[in-house]
């Protein structure tokens, strides 16, 4: 039997709902990667339109620095480099599809109970500065920044037992990036775990 083949892709606008198809895109070359003399502090590196970028942490007296470093992909060249966040423990994630970083400090210790709330300081390479800040909870990851919002999904506590497999609830939260309240928040599908091995 004769058999056929096709493939394409299909593109969903977050905001208006609106379907796109067009022909697959195949993966390009590799891109560059940041000098070596920043291999041991980069958490993070990526390529944003003609820009290289990285995100590299440093030990300082205070604590630890984060710093945006980029360059132009066809000629090397180097851009100013931008100071994200300082603190005790950064953290740095990039959201879905590499546009927006969040940066945080660790949930602090027992000890550090008095300080301010952690909060995402959240950076869009687009415009590189921070499209905003939001509070940081347990369980939060994040995922995108769609318009005026940024999408976590965040994995709830359960209950029972943990001497078999489980499947721990998650919800869809929708944050405001100018005030940081939440604007909605819907269950999906569950997080299936499984105790570890004796």
């Amino acid at each position: 039997m004769a058999r056929k083949q096709a493939s394409g892709l299909i593109r969903v606008h977050l905001l208006t709902g609106r379907v796109q198809t067009s022909p697959a895109e195949f993966p390009q070359a590799s891109p560059p990667l940041p000098p070596a003399t920043l291999k041991e502090s980069i958490r993070w590196s990526g390529v944003f339109e003609q820009w290289l970028f990285a995100v590299t942490v440093d030990q300082t007296s205070a604590g630890q620095s984060a710093t945006l470093r980029s360059w132009v992909v066809k000629t090397g060249e180097e851009l100013p480099a931008r100071p994200l966040l300082t603190g005790r423990r950064l953290q740095v994630m990039a959201g879905l599809g590499e546009r927006h970083l969040f940066v945080r400090e660790a949930l602090p210790s027992p000890a550090d109970a008095n300080r301010t709330p952690v909060r995402w300081h959240i950076w869009g390479l687009e415009r590189g500065d921070v499209v905003g800040r939001v509070p940081y909870e347990p369980g939060c990851l994040p995922g995108a920044v769609v318009g005026n919002r940024v999408l976590f999904v965040k994995t709830e506590p359960f209950g029972g037992k943990l001497d078999g497999p489980v499947v721990q609830p998650r919800v869809l939260r929708a944050v405001e990036l100018t005030t940081g309240r939440v604007a909605w928040e819907r269950p999906i599908e569950g997080k299936p775990t499984a105790p570890p091995t004796p």
